[in-house]
């Protein structure tokens, strides 16, 4: 049985995947397939294999209103550049940025109420052993978010 929590979490990251690939900044979410080569691939909490520069989502729970059904869930973007130039990550980042930025309140694709949306913060993640730079920022998003107890 899969958990309210599970499914919700990953209505969350799925439904962000799919808007960052809809807003037309050169971004690919393929669900259950691998990416092409020279495709600039979305993650689910790790970044896809096989492409160098490349984006990963992660979830990150912060709060729940005890007897209403407002929560908030962090999204973490990291974005890896495609080589050791820092300036390129931080291109990808702003252009996910120009997109997430005054996204609320809307519905995700995959039926998501987001109620608010800001950026908390941003930084260099450093470099991987390939030396290509990982930079992350941090997205906390007020939501609708009803339960069996929860109005």
């Amino acid at each position: 049985m899969t958990s309210p929590t599970a499914a919700f979490l990953r209505l969350f990251v799925e439904g962000f995947a799919q808007a960052l690939a809809d807003a037309g900044i050169g971004l690919t979410w393929r669900p259950s397939e691998p990416y092409e080569t020279g495709e600039l691939g979305i993650g689910v909490m790790t970044f896809p294999t096989g492409l160098n520069k490349a984006v990963a989502l992660t979830p990150y729970p912060l709060s729940d209103d005890p007897a209403l059904s407002d929560s908030q869930i962090g999204l973490q973007v990291k974005t890896r550049s495609e080589s050791a130039e820092p300036r390129d990550v931080w291109d990808l980042d702003d252009a996910i940025a120009n997109v997430l930025l005054g996204l609320y309140p809307t519905t995700l694709p995959s039926g998501i109420e987001i109620v608010t949306l800001q950026r908390t913060s941003s930084t260099s993640l450093g470099q991987d052993e390939s030396q290509r730079w990982i930079w992350s920022s941090n997205y906390p998003c007020g939501l609708y978010r009803p339960s069996v107890h929860r109005v």
